[in-house]
């Protein structure tokens, strides 16, 4: 299908630069109902996009430029968020965050890089992300579908306690109001969305 990227200084085609390592396979526009953030706990140290290109998502939001790269045509099944693979849209948003900001507890440290410390999401970040998802919800719709929901990748695999952490997740919430998408269901062996992330949740622990 021919999905045409909208113009916006936050975005960019990368599509013709991908080169994924699995043939992927293609799903009916009907199917894809979902958004999914992910935070990718981890930099690109300057190689440029072509870093990504085996990258198994959608969208990246690059930090270096503050663009969001469209590597794959939006009905192309990609492993990224487990059981949301059928029916979503991935985003992933270079760079690692804490889960719950200020809490330093909630931070996800590798041990072979025991000096690694959160970083701050910025503005032009934030600007990338709601591009991406405006983006997606456009191209889905002119293709005859519709984006319903948004989710994180916490809510399918319960082990990605802190993807996409509170900071991305704010982005979502905001896309929520002004797009009229609702949160994602949480799928089984997921977590939901804690209170931490958004105080309509009562009681949800992160």
């Amino acid at each position: 299908m021919n999905f045409i990227l909208p113009e916006s200084v936050c975005l960019a085609d990368a599509r013709d630069l991908a080169e994924l390592e699995r043939t992927p396979t293609i799903r009916p526009i009907e199917d894809i109902t979902t958004i999914v953030l992910h935070q990718m706990s981890c930099k690109n140290l300057k190689r440029g996009i072509d870093r990504w290109k085996h990258i198994e998502c959608h969208w990246v939001v690059e930090l270096e430029d503050e663009k969001a790269y469209l590597m794959h045509d939006l009905d192309k099944r990609l492993w990224h968020a487990h059981r949301f693979n059928g029916r979503s849209v991935g985003i992933e948003v270079e760079g690692y965050y804490l889960g719950v900001e200020d809490n330093p507890r909630t931070f996800w440290r590798p041990k072979e890089e025991p000096g690694r410390m959160p970083m701050t999401l910025t503005a032009g970040m934030r600007a990338a992300i709601v591009a991406a998802i405006g983006a997606t919800v456009d191209m889905v719709a002119a293709a005859g579908g519709k984006i319903e929901y948004i989710g994180a990748h916490r809510q399918s695999y319960g082990n990605k306690r802190s993807d996409p952490g509170e900071a991305i997740w704010q982005v979502a919430l905001l896309c929520q109001k002004a797009l009229g998408l609702k949160e994602a269901p949480t799928l089984l062996r997921g977590r939901p969305i804690p209170e931490s992330w958004d105080a309509r949740n009562k009681g949800v622990e992160y």
